[in-house]
């Protein structure tokens, strides 16, 4: 019963997401694709909305540390590691470099 109840309440919080971005109320949708991660932390697709959405917002930090987290998960390619190289630019956490080094190694 648990199993069932908790893939419906991942359901429900991916169609809140989605609605409340085209309805434009951006702080439900973050509320709701952060409470996603908490219930399921390999969600790449909530975590890479709201890496796009603080990045979108210039706060480089919050993104930064969700990109980090896909390398912490191993759910990251050459693409994601190439926005974390960005993203820790941009928040002043390191040159990018060694992020760079990793991406090219994976082409």
């Amino acid at each position: 019963m648990d199993e069932y109840f908790d893939h419906r309440h991942i359901r429900v919080l991916k169609a809140i997401g989605s609605l409340a971005v085209e309805s434009e109320k951006n702080e439900l949708a973050v509320a709701s694709w952060h409470t996603l991660l908490e219930v399921d932390p390999l969600d790449d697709t909530s975590r890479q909305l709201l890496i796009d959405y603080y990045t979108e917002k210039e706060l480089y930090e919050q993104a930064y540390e969700l990109a980090y987290e896909k390398v912490e998960l191993q759910q990251y390619s050459a693409s994601s590691l190439k926005t974390l190289a960005s993203l820790e630019q941009l928040s002043e956490k390191g040159d990018g470099k060694k992020w760079l080094l990793l991406a090219d190694s994976l082409n």
